[in-house]
């Protein structure tokens, strides 16, 4: 499909409408959930879905609009896949999008939550690999991890055990994404999750404040502190606060969660 500067000024209005539904919500921590959380990931999908379109051959219209629409109806609760499908279309077809664009852009919306298989569009199947490996793989996903239970108050006792059964789940749900670049994409994801959980424990057992311990306490600082923690916000922190004895491990953390959140890695 081609398309013209217009398609720009679509994008614009996308993204409003994300940021309007999605910026408070919720109004407070609920779950796994915390307000802004669902906005910052529907960017992040957003970005890494365009970068896996112009590896895998997808569209990148119909990515950049799926991706920006694929949560808008979470607010609304249960089943938000088929109701923002309903409501994507609404919105798009408001903006003049011919039809067709607004089916296949809708048809991703509705299959994101691992409804995705091989007879579905390319398009499809790239966003429901993206929305799952922002949720779940990578530097990002220990970031989300830490924050939840920093703000459940969960000791690191606790949680360094927990995080090699988080791990030891997340490996076999490589091999069931549909896209071959998705696969790639979470498997490197997944040994940098491994390197840091590992880091994080050795340092733990050994008293030894190191840069895993050091990030730990600045995420977790952060989730009991704030009520919108923003991983952006955080990693800044990092890179101000951390002394020289771990300024480089940090700094190749940083570098890494950074390429993440562009969809880079």
């Amino acid at each position: 499909m081609e398309h013209n500067a217009s398609s720009r000024t679509v994008m614009q209005e996308l993204e409003r409408c994300a940021c309007e539904r999605l910026a408070g919500w919720p109004s407070e921590w609920q779950g796994y959930h915390w307000p802004g959380y669902t906005l910052q990931h529907t960017y992040r999908v957003r970005d890494l879905a365009l970068v896996m379109g112009s590896r895998e051959g997808g569209d990148t219209f119909v990515l950049e609009a799926a991706g920006l629409l694929h949560d808008i109806a979470k607010p609304q609760g249960d089943d938000h896949a088929a109701r923002g499908a309903q409501e994507a279309q609404n919105i798009l077809a408001d903006l003049g999008i011919d039809l067709i664009e607004q089916e296949a852009i809708a048809s991703a919306v509705e299959t994101h939550v691992g409804l995705a298989g091989d007879r579905d569009p390319i398009e499809n199947r790239i966003l429901a690999d993206a929305d799952y490996i922002d949720a779940n793989f990578g530097l990002i996903a220990v970031w989300r991890y830490i924050t939840i239970r920093g703000h459940r108050r969960d000791p690191l006792e606790t949680q360094t055990p927990e995080m090699g059964a988080w791990l030891a789940k997340r490996r076999p749900t490589i091999d069931q994404l549909s896209t071959q670049g998705g696969r790639a994409i979470a498997a490197a994801r997944y040994q940098r999750m491994v390197a840091f959980c590992d880091r994080l424990r050795d340092e733990h057992k050994a008293g030894k404040a190191g840069a895993s311990m050091f990030l730990w306490q600045i995420f977790t600082d952060d989730a009991r502190a704030l009520e919108r923690p923003d991983v952006r916000v955080s990693i800044e922190r990092a890179q101000e606060a951390c002394g020289a004895g771990c300024a480089e491990a940090v700094q190749t953390f940083v570098s890494g969660i950074t390429a993440e959140v562009a969809g880079r890695l």
